[in-house]
């Protein structure tokens, strides 16, 4: 049956996120009901990299020991990623995901999904995500922001993700005993 890892994220992109980035999100626009903040702006559409049917972001666990490479590896954007946030291998986790125009007039990602991996697999997955994500970095009182966690079937506490300096890190906190850890 194996272990899953649940993840869940609630960020705001940057106001200068590249248009192929938040194309990767775009199928999960979701409009929101019209305010003060004005309509959303116009969303770049997605289009799959080719061959690339093979892909998912637990991917190094399929191919364990072969020499199998991401081809997309400098450009990660490039992968489907909507339907594996926006969905769950795990049926103890109700999947959801949506891309929104928030009041703040800036974009908003929030979701709920689950692996059939480890943390640290999930965390290699999306760490590409931390030069994107506004982080409120202030340089007077310099703090992470927290964006997210993961949950592992077979730890007691979470796994918190933080976002810096343009970078995401996990913080473990079920201690050096941890089976991944």
């Amino acid at each position: 049956m194996g272990s899953f890892t649940e993840l869940q994220l609630s960020f705001y992109f940057r106001t200068d996120v590249p248009t192929a980035v938040l194309a990767t999100f775009s199928p999960l626009y979701q409009a929101t009901t019209p305010s003060i903040q004005g309509p959303a702006p116009e969303l770049p559409v997605f289009v799959p990299a080719p061959d690339d049917d093979w892909w998912e972001p637990d991917w190094k666990s399929l191919y364990p020991g072969q020499d199998h490479a991401d081809p997309y590896a400098s450009e990660p954007w490039r992968h489907e990623w909507a339907p594996w946030l926006a969905g769950s291998m795990s049926v103890s986790t109700v999947p959801a995901a949506a891309l929104v125009w928030s009041q703040l007039k800036r974009w908003h990602f929030s979701c709920r999904s689950s692996f059939k991996t480890w943390p640290d697999e999930i965390f290699d997955a999306i760490s590409w995500l931390g030069p994107f994500i506004d982080a409120y970095d202030n340089p007077v009182n310099p703090q992470p922001t927290l964006v997210g966690h993961m949950t592992y079937d077979s730890s007691a506490r979470p796994y918190l993700l933080w976002c810096q300096d343009g970078r995401l890190s996990v913080e473990n906190l079920n201690g050096p005993d941890d089976e991944w850890g």
